[in-house]
Protein backbone atom coordinates (compact mmCIF):
# COMPACT_ATOMS: atom_id res chain seq x y z
CA UNK A 1 0.00 0.00 0.00
CA UNK A 2 1.60 3.52 -0.66
CA UNK A 3 1.51 6.01 1.81
CA UNK A 4 2.84 9.37 1.44
CA UNK A 5 3.38 12.11 4.42
CA UNK A 6 2.76 15.86 3.03
CA UNK A 7 3.40 19.01 6.06
CA UNK A 8 0.53 21.17 5.34
CA UNK A 9 1.42 23.61 8.26
CA UNK A 10 3.93 23.15 11.74
CA UNK A 11 0.71 21.73 13.33
CA UNK A 12 -0.57 19.15 11.28
CA UNK A 13 0.91 16.73 8.68
CA UNK A 14 -1.35 14.57 6.17
CA UNK A 15 -0.79 11.42 4.66
CA UNK A 16 -2.39 9.63 1.81
CA UNK A 17 -3.08 5.95 1.48
CA UNK A 18 -4.66 3.47 -0.69
CA UNK A 19 -7.46 1.83 1.25
CA UNK A 20 -6.78 -1.88 1.53
CA UNK A 21 -10.53 -2.79 -0.19
CA UNK A 22 -10.87 -5.99 1.99
CA UNK A 23 -11.36 -3.71 5.09
CA UNK A 24 -13.31 -1.19 3.64
CA UNK A 25 -16.05 -2.61 6.09
CA UNK A 26 -13.67 -1.55 9.24
CA UNK A 27 -13.53 1.92 8.22
CA UNK A 28 -16.81 2.75 6.33
CA UNK A 29 -18.34 3.96 9.76
CA UNK A 30 -15.81 7.17 9.83
CA UNK A 31 -15.87 7.62 6.27
CA UNK A 32 -19.34 7.50 6.66
CA UNK A 33 -19.04 9.89 9.54
CA UNK A 34 -16.93 12.63 7.44
CA UNK A 35 -19.88 12.27 4.85
CA UNK A 36 -22.26 13.03 6.86
CA UNK A 37 -21.53 15.52 8.88
CA UNK A 38 -20.50 17.55 5.12
CA UNK A 39 -23.62 16.13 3.44
CA UNK A 40 -25.77 17.24 6.12
CA UNK A 41 -25.12 20.86 5.98
CA UNK A 42 -24.87 21.45 2.41
CA UNK A 43 -27.65 18.51 1.09
CA UNK A 44 -29.27 17.13 3.19
CA UNK A 45 -31.40 14.19 1.70
CA UNK A 46 -34.00 13.77 3.84
CA UNK A 47 -33.75 10.29 4.34
CA UNK A 48 -32.75 8.76 7.96
CA UNK A 49 -28.50 8.88 8.57
CA UNK A 50 -29.26 4.83 8.49
CA UNK A 51 -30.83 5.02 5.42
CA UNK A 52 -28.37 7.19 4.19
CA UNK A 53 -25.53 5.16 4.98
CA UNK A 54 -26.79 1.57 4.21
CA UNK A 55 -27.11 2.92 0.76
CA UNK A 56 -23.85 4.51 0.47
CA UNK A 57 -22.39 1.12 2.36
CA UNK A 58 -24.29 -0.78 -0.60
CA UNK A 59 -23.21 1.34 -3.62
CA UNK A 60 -19.72 1.85 -2.32
CA UNK A 61 -18.72 -1.86 -1.66
CA UNK A 62 -20.45 -2.65 -4.23
CA UNK A 63 -18.28 -0.32 -6.45
CA UNK A 64 -15.06 -1.67 -4.77
CA UNK A 65 -15.18 -4.92 -6.16
CA UNK A 66 -13.71 -3.18 -9.72
CA UNK A 67 -10.31 -3.01 -9.40
CA UNK A 68 -10.37 0.51 -10.92
CA UNK A 69 -12.05 2.33 -8.10
CA UNK A 70 -9.96 2.78 -5.23
CA UNK A 71 -10.83 5.70 -1.98
CA UNK A 72 -7.46 7.11 -0.54
CA UNK A 73 -7.68 7.68 2.80
CA UNK A 74 -6.19 11.18 4.31
CA UNK A 75 -5.15 11.04 7.88
CA UNK A 76 -3.72 13.69 10.41
CA UNK A 77 -1.24 11.77 12.30
CA UNK A 78 -3.56 8.47 12.91
CA UNK A 79 -6.72 10.21 12.35
CA UNK A 80 -8.86 9.98 9.59
CA UNK A 81 -9.56 13.52 8.25
CA UNK A 82 -11.33 12.76 4.67
CA UNK A 83 -11.22 10.46 1.72
CA UNK A 84 -10.83 10.63 -2.03
CA UNK A 85 -12.98 7.49 -3.79
CA UNK A 86 -12.04 7.31 -7.90
CA UNK A 87 -11.87 5.10 -10.71
CA UNK A 88 -10.12 4.91 -13.73
CA UNK A 89 -11.15 3.41 -16.96
CA UNK A 90 -9.22 3.88 -20.39
CA UNK A 91 -10.70 7.28 -21.22
CA UNK A 92 -11.30 8.79 -18.08
CA UNK A 93 -10.41 9.26 -14.82
CA UNK A 94 -13.15 10.09 -12.53
CA UNK A 95 -13.06 11.98 -9.85
CA UNK A 96 -16.80 10.43 -7.83
CA UNK A 97 -16.04 11.79 -4.05
CA UNK A 98 -13.77 13.70 -2.22
CA UNK A 99 -15.08 14.19 1.79
CA UNK A 100 -12.56 16.53 4.40
CA UNK A 101 -13.56 17.29 7.71
CA UNK A 102 -14.53 21.20 8.02
CA UNK A 103 -11.22 21.97 9.50
CA UNK A 104 -9.13 20.50 6.67
CA UNK A 105 -11.16 21.96 3.78
CA UNK A 106 -10.05 24.84 1.83
CA UNK A 107 -6.36 24.43 3.27
CA UNK A 108 -4.73 22.97 0.24
CA UNK A 109 -5.23 19.27 1.05
CA UNK A 110 -6.38 18.54 -2.43
CA UNK A 111 -3.14 19.78 -4.45
CA UNK A 112 -1.44 17.72 -2.33
CA UNK A 113 -4.04 14.85 -2.61
CA UNK A 114 -3.86 14.92 -6.52
CA UNK A 115 -0.08 15.08 -6.37
CA UNK A 116 -0.12 12.36 -4.80
CA UNK A 117 -2.48 10.25 -7.18
CA UNK A 118 -0.79 11.37 -10.31
CA UNK A 119 1.74 8.98 -10.44
CA UNK A 120 -1.56 6.41 -10.00
CA UNK A 121 -3.12 7.82 -13.21
CA UNK A 122 -1.76 6.87 -16.97
CA UNK A 123 -0.46 9.54 -19.24
CA UNK A 124 -2.60 8.19 -21.95
CA UNK A 125 -6.20 8.80 -20.12
CA UNK A 126 -7.51 11.92 -22.26
CA UNK A 127 -10.57 13.27 -19.70
CA UNK A 128 -11.18 13.64 -16.23
CA UNK A 129 -15.10 14.26 -15.00
CA UNK A 130 -16.82 14.83 -11.62
CA UNK A 131 -20.17 15.71 -10.69
CA UNK A 132 -20.85 17.89 -7.88
CA UNK A 133 -24.20 18.73 -6.20
CA UNK A 134 -26.17 22.15 -7.16
CA UNK A 135 -26.68 23.02 -4.08
CA UNK A 136 -22.58 23.14 -3.03
CA UNK A 137 -21.13 26.45 -5.20
CA UNK A 138 -18.06 25.54 -3.58
CA UNK A 139 -17.40 22.70 -5.08
CA UNK A 140 -18.60 23.82 -8.45
CA UNK A 141 -15.74 26.49 -7.73
CA UNK A 142 -13.23 24.11 -6.70
CA UNK A 143 -13.81 22.17 -10.15
CA UNK A 144 -13.70 25.07 -11.95
CA UNK A 145 -10.02 26.08 -11.04
CA UNK A 146 -9.04 22.66 -11.08
CA UNK A 147 -9.63 23.20 -15.11
CA UNK A 148 -12.99 21.45 -15.12
CA UNK A 149 -16.14 22.93 -17.20
CA UNK A 150 -19.80 22.16 -16.92
CA UNK A 151 -20.96 20.22 -19.47
CA UNK A 152 -24.83 19.19 -18.07
CA UNK A 153 -27.39 18.87 -15.42
CA UNK A 154 -29.22 16.02 -14.62
CA UNK A 155 -31.15 14.98 -10.83
CA UNK A 156 -29.57 18.16 -8.92
CA UNK A 157 -25.96 17.29 -9.97
CA UNK A 158 -23.81 19.17 -12.54
CA UNK A 159 -21.34 17.72 -14.74
CA UNK A 160 -18.03 18.58 -15.36
CA UNK A 161 -15.37 17.62 -17.36
CA UNK A 162 -11.54 18.48 -18.45
CA UNK A 163 -8.42 16.89 -19.62
CA UNK A 164 -5.56 15.37 -17.66
CA UNK A 165 -3.18 17.86 -19.01
CA UNK A 166 -5.72 20.67 -17.72
CA UNK A 167 -5.86 18.62 -14.12
CA UNK A 168 -1.58 18.82 -14.40
CA UNK A 169 -1.57 22.57 -15.32
CA UNK A 170 -3.56 23.44 -12.00
CA UNK A 171 -1.50 21.25 -10.29
CA UNK A 172 1.77 22.96 -11.38
CA UNK A 173 0.33 26.15 -10.81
Amino acid sequence: MRHVSLRISMMNTLSFEFLDKSRFAEFAPRLFDILHGNMSVIAPSGNSREADEKTWFDAVSGGLASDRRQIVLIRAAEKIVGFFQYYINPRTFMMEEVQLLAEYQGRGVLRDLYSFLMPNIPDGIPSVEAFADLRNARSMDILLKMGLMPVSEESGLCHFCGTLDGLKKWLNK
